[in-house]
């Protein structure tokens, strides 16, 4: 069964998850939040409701083992650690051969990035606050063990290996695909940072794998904005490096600080790139209380690995972000050369990045 926006509520409707009572007595919106997967939130009454994830294959026969089917099997064993209630999603229904899962509806809350940007909150406390609830999920995450039957993925990130890549043009690489793979390539200081992350890749601890401003769910309420957080969306969680997640989250104001270049923009000249500089001391600020909150609980962490893993995390949202297009962005081309020298010289990096030690 293929779910779209009007067969969900039967799906639903089979699991046991939603009464032909419920169909009566409310009116019941479906909306599409299809992104990798295909998503659908089911809400009614005062926002009550589940969201409804269904593997949506790139092309061919379903996997076996697609990553809605590693996210349900994650929220599983995640349902077992006290210590990560309330902070991760909790699983309603997983139907192994649909390859959907439901969780509930998280009312009341928001993307982070709605509050990490906005004037009514202080965004440098949200920032500390973001750091901070991403140590405590890490240190429930500790906790965490596979089962018997359930071994935790081991991928690295694939960005670490973009040895294998050809700078070449093809039906999955664009034009400017390829010349970001020629640009890093040319590089030798970047390709030997990256491919020593992957040498020195942990593979000991449970982490989600792909942090963003957008799978991080904070409270709408004006004012709560620094009590509770939820983390959503463990397609990719696989064992690995912690601060990966917290490069995932930093990679996210990064992101932010690009969208300030006008859409006209057309070339690096001297004015943009004075323009990219006279706006970044207002990021750097948000990345070094980020920093700052992660640290104050995880006191063993590592700024300048966490600057190359921030560096390595951007050049894969670039790499990711430029498909389809035909060149490589002026923007792009400043953040990439960031990235670069991030990965040449992290204690440099850490202190462009994060400010003084």
């Amino acid at each position: 069964m293929i779910l779209t926006r009007h067969n969900t509520p039967v799906f639903l409707l089979n699991a046991g998850l939603l009464s032909t009572q419920t169909l009566m007595e409310h009116v019941v919106e479906v909306r599409s939040n299809t992104h990798r997967n295909r998503g659908f939130s089911v809400t009614w009454g005062q926002d009550q409701g589940f969201y409804v994830k269904q593997h949506m294959p790139d092309e061919g026969l379903w996997e076996s083992d697609s990553s809605v089917v590693n996210e349900a099997r994650i929220l599983g064993v995640l349902e077992d650690v006290a210590a990560l209630h309330g902070s991760v999603p909790t699983l309603r229904y997983f139907d192994a051969v649909a390859q959907t899962l439901v969780t509930d509806w998280l009312s009341g809350m928001l993307p982070c990035r709605d509050l990490a940007r906005s004037s009514a909150s202080d965004p440098l406390a949200v920032a500390r606050h973001l750091g901070r609830s991403l140590a405590g999920l890490h240190a429930g995450l500790v906790r965490v063990r596979a089962s018997d039957d359930f071994a935790f993925s081991e991928q690295t990130p694939w960005v670490l290996r973009l040895r294998n890549l050809f700078p070449v043009v093809t039906a999955d690489q664009s034009w400017g695909q390829a010349e970001l793979v020629r640009i890093v390539q040319s590089e030798r200081a970047t390709m030997a940072a990256l491919e020593r992350l992957e040498r020195t890749w942990p593979q000991r601890r449970l982490i989600h794998g792909d942090m963003k401003w957008q799978n991080c769910l904070l409270p709408a309420e004006p004012g709560s904005a620094t009590s509770g957080c939820v983390f959503i969306d463990w397609e990719m969680a696989a064992l690995g490096d912690p601060l990966w997640d917290l490069a995932g989250m930093a990679q996210s104001y990064i992101g932010d600080w690009m969208n300030i270049f006008p859409a006209e923009t057309t070339d690096a000249s001297d004015a943009t790139v004075q323009h990219a500089a006279d706006a970044f001391p207002t990021h750097r600020a948000a990345l070094r209380e980020l920093w700052s909150g992660y640290a104050s609980v995880e006191r063993g962490a590592s700024r300048p690995r966490l600057a190359a893993l921030l560096a390595a995390r951007l050049i894969q949202t670039l790499y990711e972000d430029i498909a389809g297009e035909p060149d490589i962005a002026p923007q792009h081309a400043i953040v990439l050369q960031l990235a670069c020298n991030a990965l040449a010289d992290p204690e440099r990096g850490a202190e462009s990045l994060f400010g003084a030690a």
